[in-house]
């Protein structure tokens, strides 16, 4: 399949029949695309909604015409060719491509010098799909399991193909002892991944994309990669604490259990993961979920709007959470300190801009007194008219304008699809959608990041990685305290 597309000349992609938006989402593309190579030509890589917004206005175009262009736009690439997982390696290898809708056509190139200056994720994993095919044609190959995990929300009739289906931009699947075998189960070639990466890797980055306790009643170990994730019916945190973005020399962000090795042992025919840890802490209080609108939603929609509201109010749970008025016992820094820098799970001495951060911080805080003010309505009303009611108050007091009010919500991509926790012992964290309360902190061999175990019997399921302030570099792992902590 590889060698078809890698030789073609040119490759069309069929995205179906035009609608009544098309005309306008492949107008809006072509509007974009001489800006997005504008940045790159420049070296600019970092994204800035406030540029694009004068760059419209420059073309007089009107906050209801940003609204039908970015509804339009989004809608486009919503379109079911670009969830499927096939397509990753058709569009990696080709030389060319164009991108076809009824009438309507583009180039790639075009369109992905529009997503350069696009302010919000167009869909998901578009970004990766960029991505995917820039290595390609710079001659960088991915590992398999890399691969398999950056993409697990595509796609695939058939699940075992979002393993066979990178197999051709991966190279062997040799190197972790796997074949392309439609005999097999599903749920087999998914342990046999997550199983040999264990084996072969020293560290355990695999399990941050486990399926963890969302199955609890399934016969799937919780710590096998998540083969059911589907994207339009459950969130993904935007980014993992083990995989990035990287900030140390070595290519990684954090180091919770310092360089230590994974140890680990399979049992109960390679049903049951033993793996070398100890418990650190429990979790004594869970917030409410990010859903950070800010960067997953069309600027200006109403999604936008409702959801930006929603985000007020987890951050004001958040806040009343994590005592913000009190000294935070680990460290002796002021809680409120603390609290904006889990937010961005910022590293203190190696990320930059902390001060410009921080005034962004301090505006969206002094705001929260108006807010609470305002949000004595509560849910006396239906969520959508509390939502208008508020959003009226909000725009009378000219607030709703004041774009510098949200832009530390622009930072906050850690946050996404999170939860905030306190731990019996007064830390504070970022944690999975699933957390519970009584849920364990666990330090591992190996791991980068912290875990969340929860009990069962008398071992343990797999939640997920989390943030714990305090902690991210190994100032709580001891070597010695640790022992086997058997994740079934």
């Amino acid at each position: 399949m590889r060698a078809i597309y890698e030789g073609a000349e040119r490759v069309q992609i069929w995205l179906g029949e035009e609608d009544k938006y098309t005309t306008l989402a492949y107008s809006f593309l072509e509007l974009l695309a001489p800006w997005g190579q504008e940045r790159v030509a420049a070296g600019v890589k970092t994204r800035d909604w406030r540029e694009l917004d004068g760059r419209l206005r420059t073309q007089s175009v009107t906050d209801a015409e940003k609204r039908r262009f970015w509804r339009a736009v989004y809608g486009l690439f919503a379109r079911p060719w670009f969830q499927r997982v096939w397509i990753i390696q058709e569009l990696a290898v080709c030389p060319n491509a164009t991108m076809l809708c009824g009438q309507h056509s583009i180039s790639w190139e075009k369109v992905e010098m529009a997503y350069q200056v696009s302010d919000y994720v167009l869909t998901e994993g578009l970004d990766r799909l960029i991505a995917e095919r820039n290595d390609w044609q710079k001659g960088e190959r991915g590992d398999l399991v890399h691969l398999v995990v950056k993409h697990l929300g595509a796609q695939a009739t058939n699940p075992r193909d979002k393993v066979y289906a990178l197999a051709g931009i991966a190279g062997s699947l040799s190197k972790y002892g796997l074949e392309i075998d439609y005999t097999i189960g599903v749920e087999k070639v998914f342990e046999d991944v997550t199983r040999s990466y264990l084996r072969e890797k020293s560290d355990l980055d695999i399990l941050s994309f486990a399926r963890g306790s969302k199955d609890d009643s399934g016969t799937t170990p919780s710590w096998v990669l998540d083969w059911k994730y589907d994207f339009k019916k459950e969130p993904m945190p935007v980014y993992s604490f083990a995989w990035g973005p990287a900030l140390m020399e070595d290519g990684t962000r954090f180091h919770a259990t310092k360089n230590s090795i994974s140890e680990i042992a399979f049992g109960e025919n390679g049903k049951l993961l033993g793996i070398s840890g100890s418990l650190f802490d429990t979790v004594s209080h869970v917030g409410l979920m990010m859903t950070n609108t800010l960067n997953t939603s069309p600027r200006l929609s109403w999604t936008y709007w409702s959801g930006l509201v929603e985000d007020f109010m987890c951050f004001s749970n958040w806040r009343d959470i994590c005592l913000i008025d009190e000294v935070y016992p680990p460290t002796g820094k002021t809680t409120l300190e603390v609290f904006w820098q889990t937010c961005c799970a910022l590293v203190p001495h190696l990320d930059e801009k902390m001060d410009q951060i921080l005034n962004e911080f301090n505006r969206l805080d002094n705001f929260m007194e108006t807010f609470r003010r305002l949000g004595t309505i509560k849910f006396q009303h239906s969520k959508p008219i509390y939502h208008i009611l508020l959003l009226a108050k909000l725009s009378k007091q000219g607030i709703i304008r004041d774009s510098t009010l949200i832009e530390f919500l622009g930072r906050v991509d850690a946050s996404t699809n999170r939860r905030l926790i306190r731990t019996q012992n007064g830390y504070i964290g970022l944690a999975p959608r699933f957390v519970r309360q009584n849920d364990l902190i666990a330090l591992m061999k190996g791991a980068k990041p912290p875990f969340i175990l929860r009990p069962s019997g008398r071992s343990w399921k797999l939640v997920g990685e989390c943030y714990i302030n305090g902690i991210m570099y190994g100032e709580a792992f001891n070597e010695k305290d640790c022992e086997v902590l058997w994740i079934k």
